[in-house]
């Protein structure tokens, strides 16, 4: 913020000279000053031709600018996991804890909460039971972060109270408006724990099956075009990792175990 204001702290110096007899100091002058520090500190610069002065002034009694209260919500209505013990907000701005954000059940499918966050940019996910489960993103959707990390995520600029739309779990769009789905799609993913080969069967044709990682990275992906396929995990590190399968109109989740 840049205003202009009439000092009458001193009519030594003007803007492009000094002056030689305080006698001949106006009665006021005119400065440009500019303000920082959430407007508790003032600047004004004074340039008198071979050189120029500062002056800074503090506030005596700083004013504290609370932290932006940011509401997230999110839509579970086409979640077909099992939900335990809730839905919960993992960022940058909490460390990835896991279950120390959860979010409330405010109405039918809806899940939200409202968290106070420092002004500038965040990533963020919503996750199921803490780390049981979490969105996934593949890159280049509108609301993930365009960091080359190797990490997709939800993105956002933080700068003033603000409430988020609910999204649709694992979706940068609000969930569509669609009836009960009567025939829902049955998924086997076998063994589990596996160690060399994973079956993947579905009462729907499978375009694209992938493995990801628990960090999010997609480890393992193939193109199928049919209702069943034989994957090669033997090169998997033994871990935990997620089985997603894509459909024509659909995309279920299976975590599995890779021993």
């Amino acid at each position: 913020m840049v205003v202009v204001l009439q000092l009458l702290l001193t009519q030594e110096v003007y803007n492009g000279g000094e002056l030689t007899n305080p006698a001949n100091a106006p009665a006021s002058i005119t400065y440009q000053i500019t303000f920082a520090n959430n407007d508790n500190t003032m600047i004004a610069d004074i340039n008198f031709g071979p050189g120029w002065w500062r002056f800074i002034y503090e506030k005596t009694q700083q004013v504290v600018v609370a932290d932006p209260n940011i509401t997230f919500k999110v839509d579970m209505s086409d979640y077909t996991g099992t939900i335990a013990t809730g839905v919960f907000l993992n960022g940058s701005f909490n460390n990835w804890c896991g279950n120390c954000t959860p979010m409330t059940n405010t109405s039918g499918s809806i899940w939200e909460v409202t968290v106070p966050l420092t002004a500038g940019p965040i990533q963020y996910k919503f996750t199921i039971d803490g780390w049981n489960d979490q969105e996934f993103f593949v890159g280049g959707e509108s609301c993930v972060d365009t960091i080359a990390d190797g990490f997709f995520n939800r993105y956002y600029v933080v700068a003033a109270d603000a409430t988020l739309p609910a999204v649709c779990f694992g979706s940068c769009d609000v969930c569509p408006s669609i009836g009960i789905v009567e025939n829902a799609i049955e998924l086997d993913v076998f063994p589990n724990p596996a160690n060399d080969k994973l079956t993947v069967s579905s009462t729907e044709k499978i375009n694209t099956i992938e493995i990801i990682s628990m960090n999010g990275l997609v480890v393992l992906q193939k193109s199928i075009n049919q209702s069943s396929a034989i994957l090669n995990v033997e090169n998997l590190k033994s871990g935990t990792y997620f089985v997603k399968v894509i459909t024509d109109d659909n995309y279920l989740f299976e975590r599995i175990i890779i021993e």
